[in-house]
């Protein structure tokens, strides 16, 4: 449960009407509450705001004057924004709209034109002039204004924020905060002074023709697996769940998710339990597939190199910022890929990234689109060698020295000059050593 919570409260944060919602609501109850309150206590409890009109009329006009006033301001709060969001989806990519989608000024800046029109609305409505019954709403009168004045401010600081997230650095950097906040969710645990790279010990499981599969009973992305549920299940019932695939995979119809190993013969609802614990959705989340985010990072980088762009400048400040992540990344611990129960039985197992896939997933089609590409290429060779002098285990440098030694060979192919090439050389071997000149 508390993981289905987390996914689905991501979710919400990554949506443009969830904030705009909430601040909609709090302006129905200001709006329905201040006026009762008021006409409760009586108009002479706020005496101080004299200077605001007295007259119900006056009051009316001025609260229409508000209504029409924030409703066309709202609509072109709107039409910037979608026009950002245009420009954004064909410079970096329609992925990368969920990073602005979850913008929190963005969200209150779309919210707060349209939450203020509603507030002066339902103010505008309780204002009243029956026989000897006056009522002007002084301090309702006077939140209303107060709204507006925050409303022209957003108005302002909205407009410079869209001109500053819409910058190449800027994207960048709220990417590489998404898959910072990944590895802070998914490797919590420093690593042990013998180096990271691990995904734990290897548990021997039964054979598998004796298991049931689990199908998928539809196709799209893993977004994310109740492991709670599964295990807390799996030790209930006695079994023995193998999960086949991981967040982030893409599987099909009737797909095999799973082998269960079940000591009763009953099987009932195991695939439907199995089915629900495994979320499927149209699109990949960083919630649980930290190559989420890699991959946006890595597409702003292979877009920036297209020759369409041919923009190395901020190829390379990608790759700054996914060294910056890989060295992070070296320095916690892979948790294992089993769950065990109380009695140290498996009761669970589900693939897991380890830190050379990782390193395949960053490093890959930046080195295959930067080939030729001098300045990129060195830039993505002192990364590798950034990372190289972390404390990891064999097998991660010998993935960070082949992706070097792969970068290096990719530029010897191309009709680059020599002294380009001794320079790029030069640099490999004062980070990993003149044995890997190819």
């Amino acid at each position: 449960m508390r993981e289905w919570i987390e996914k689905a409260w991501g979710d919400l944060q990554e949506s443009l009407w969830f904030v705009p919602g909430v601040l909609s609501l709090t302006a129905l109850f200001l709006g329905i509450l201040l006026p009762a309150i008021e006409l409760n206590w009586g108009g002479s409890q706020f005496g101080m705001l004299g200077r605001l009109p007295q007259d119900p009329a006056a009051v009316r006009v001025c609260l229409a004057t508000l209504v029409t006033a924030m409703v066309s301001v709202a609509g072109i709060v709107f039409s910037i924004t979608i026009a950002t969001l245009s420009i954004a989806s064909s410079q970096f990519g329609s992925r990368l709209l969920r990073s602005f989608m979850s913008d929190r000024r963005t969200q209150f800046a779309l919210g707060i034109f349209p939450a203020t029109s509603l507030y002066c609305l339902l103010v505008h409505l309780s204002i009243r002039e029956i026989d000897d019954e006056v009522f002007t709403g002084p301090l309702s009168l006077a939140v209303a204004l107060l709204l507006v004045i925050v409303c022209l401010a957003m108005l302002i600081i909205h407009t410079h924020h869209l001109a500053i997230s819409i910058q190449a650095p800027s994207v960048i950097r709220s990417v590489t905060r998404d898959l910072e906040n990944a590895i802070d969710r998914l490797f919590p645990d420093e690593a042990a002074p013998e180096g990271t790279g691990s995904a734990g010990t290897s548990v021997e499981l039964p054979r598998e023709q004796y298991a049931h599969k689990v199908t998928s009973d539809k196709a799209g992305y893993v977004q994310a697996i109740l492991t709670e549920e599964l295990v807390a299940r799996a030790t209930q019932r006695k079994l023995i769940i193998d999960v086949l695939i991981r967040p982030g995979a893409f599987v099909t119809e009737n797909e095999t998710l799973a082998h269960v190993w079940i000591e009763e013969d009953d099987d009932k609802g195991i695939a439907a339990f199995v089915n629900r614990c495994v979320l499927v959705g149209t699109r990949r989340t960083p919630h649980q597939d930290m190559e989420c985010a890699i991959d946006e990072l890595v597409e702003v980088a292979v877009r920036a190199l297209s020759p369409g762009i041919n923009d190395p400048f901020t190829a390379i400040v990608c790759i700054d910022w996914l060294g910056s992540t890989l060295k992070q990344l070296a320095r916690r611990r892979f948790p294992s890929r089993h769950f065990l129960d109380g009695e140290k039985t498996p009761r669970l197992t589900i693939p897991s990234n380890d830190f050379p896939s990782i390193i395949e997933a960053g490093c890959n089609q930046i080195r295959q689109h930067a080939r030729g590409n001098i300045a990129v290429s060195i830039r993505l060779i002192e990364a590798l060698g950034q990372v190289h002098r972390e404390h990891l285990d064999d097998r991660s440098r010998s993935a960070l020295r082949e992706q070097a030694e792969m970068v290096l060979a990719g530029c010897k192919m191309e009709t680059c000059h020599e002294n380009d090439i001794n320079d790029l050389q030069s640099r490999f071997d004062k980070l990993f050593g003149d044995a890997g000149s190819a």
